[in-house]
């Protein structure tokens, strides 16, 4: 950990030196003392994987977002859950965009909403499905650098519910991903896209 810490303030003492040597003013010297923070949580992370762009969420602040929570057909209770989620973990909605059947909210963190999506899933009835789309390529890496959409859709089908399906009835056993049932008739079961009963 002294490693670590060591590390981190060599490179936060030459940030300093290069901003001071162009006449640092205050917003740079608490950008860097922002990004030294988070260089020692990142360094220190036990399993590696965490990536926090920390420059980049210092530069655009609050207006700096990761990826895209697409929520459709949401109840209120399920926006007070995610907002909830996001005060919880420390994060924020740079943005809300209302849509036709539900809102987009613009998050911080696409490690933390992949991870929402997940749990939204465990919480609620619905469909998820989590997409990654290019934005740009780092200029000094080369890395291509990727925003994240997550599509949560609520449905309005229970267990217990029963559906027409190419034009038999069909009881709901299960919602998930799919609809899982079974056809009244003759308790065959059956796979079904929601697509399908749209």
């Amino acid at each position: 950990m002294n490693f670590i810490i060591i590390k981190a303030s060599t490179t936060f003492t030459s940030q300093l030196q290069i901003e001071s040597s162009s006449q640092m003013n205050l917003h740079a010297f608490f950008r860097y003392c922002f990004a030294f923070f988070f260089s020692i949580l990142y360094e220190s992370n036990i399993n590696g994987r965490a990536y926090i762009n920390v420059m980049a969420k210092a530069d655009h602040g609050q207006n700096y977002f990761e990826g895209i929570l697409q929520l459709r057909n949401p109840t209120e209770r399920l926006k007070r859950f995610v907002k909830s989620e996001v005060k919880k973990r420390g994060e924020w909605i740079a943005k809300i965009v209302k849509q036709k059947n539900g809102v987009d909210y613009y998050i911080s963190s696409q490690r933390f909403l992949r991870a929402l999506g997940k749990k939204l899933k465990s919480h609620f009835d619905g469909e998820l499905i989590t997409s990654r789309k290019l934005f740009t390529q780092d200029k000094q890496t080369m890395k291509r650098v990727y925003r994240v959409n997550v599509l949560f859709r609520m449905h309005d089908y229970k267990a217990g519910q029963i559906v027409k399906y190419k034009g038999k009835d069909v009881m709901i056993k299960k919602v998930g991903n799919k609809i899982q049932g079974t056809f009244v008739d003759d308790g065959k079961k059956v796979m079904i896209e929601f697509k399908e009963l749209r």
